[in-house]
């Protein structure tokens, strides 16, 4: 069995968006089982390349237009 991230860890990441992917460092804020037996992590992003924050905040840009 896998066990969650440790809250205040540093995690590095890789996003796959609908434009390709981003690599990231997130720090783990908080961790929560969920019923399925997989957890539910909130995490800030701590170390984003600018190129990566560039198509990051692009790809949020547009989910936030799909969704209104």
């Amino acid at each position: 069995k896998r066990q969650p991230l440790a809250v205040d860890s540093i995690c590095e990441m890789s996003l796959n968006l609908s434009h390709g992917s981003v690599d990231v460092s997130a720090k783990v804020l908080s961790v929560r089982p969920l019923e399925t037996g997989r957890h539910a992590v909130v995490v800030e992003f701590v170390q984003v390349a600018d190129m990566d924050r560039v198509l990051l905040e692009s790809f949020l840009e547009r989910e936030r237009r799909r969704d209104s």
